[in-house]
């Protein structure tokens, strides 16, 4: 059974899809425009100075390589520490303090992932990822409670992924963060529940689903 969406939703979806730049929305008439070339340009160039800038681009590679290297072992460290001074706080009358530094951990640690996956930035809803099931994406996503949410824990595919994930639990309302949406079946029935600020819809039988989750 398919919804018959009110202007307000189908205006929110019509939307959506349009902030995700899905596949094969380009205009008619118009090709979208060529992806730039990889590496430095050197068309023209001298073998010398086609040398110098490829050497050039190598050693910048490696130096942004151990950067980023250096960064995510400090990060780790950090995190440790943060842990130790967690545990000091969680106690009565710091315990807001606790929460707080729980919070920033969890936000550390999510950049770590981003570092190590693909995320992809937010479709808006998972409408665009039909006829992938099984398919696991990462999207880097600011939680909100404002959006429109079908199901509890699987939520239909026109659920907006921001809300989803607050009522999830794997964000908070405004958080950003990275999230793992696995591409789900249909489901004959998709329960509404409220959490974590969000109230979720009932629905039944919608043929296409997800899950998100932390990554």
């Amino acid at each position: 059974m398919f919804r018959k969406f009110a202007p307000l939703v189908l205006l929110t979806a019509f939307s959506g899809a349009a902030v995700a730049g899905g596949e094969g929305l380009t205009a008619p008439g118009f090709a979208p425009p060529p992806a730039p070339a990889d590496g430095p340009q050197l068309d023209g160039l001298p073998v010398e100075a086609q040398k110098l800038v490829v050497d050039f681009d190598k050693e910048a590679t490696e130096i942004r390589l151990k950067a980023k290297q250096d960064i995510e072992t400090r990060q780790e460290k950090l995190i440790q520490q943060l842990v130790k001074l967690q545990d000091a706080y969680s106690k009565p009358g710091t315990l807001d303090e606790a929460v707080a530094i729980r919070d920033r951990i969890r936000q550390m640690k999510s950049d770590l992932r981003a570092g190590a996956v693909d995320a992809k930035p937010d479709p808006g809803m998972m409408t665009g990822f039909r006829g992938q099931l099984g398919k696991v994406f990462h999207f880097r996503v600011t939680g909100s409670a404002a959006g429109f949410v079908f199901g509890t824990d699987v939520y239909t595919d026109d659920s907006t992924l921001a809300t989803a994930a607050v009522h999830a639990g794997v964000l908070r309302d405004g958080q950003q963060g990275i999230v793992k949406v696995t591409m789900h079946p249909g489901q004959p029935v998709y329960a509404g529940t409220t959490r974590n600020g969000v109230t979720s819809y009932a629905w039944q039988d919608y043929p296409w689903s997800y899950r998100v989750e932390a990554p």
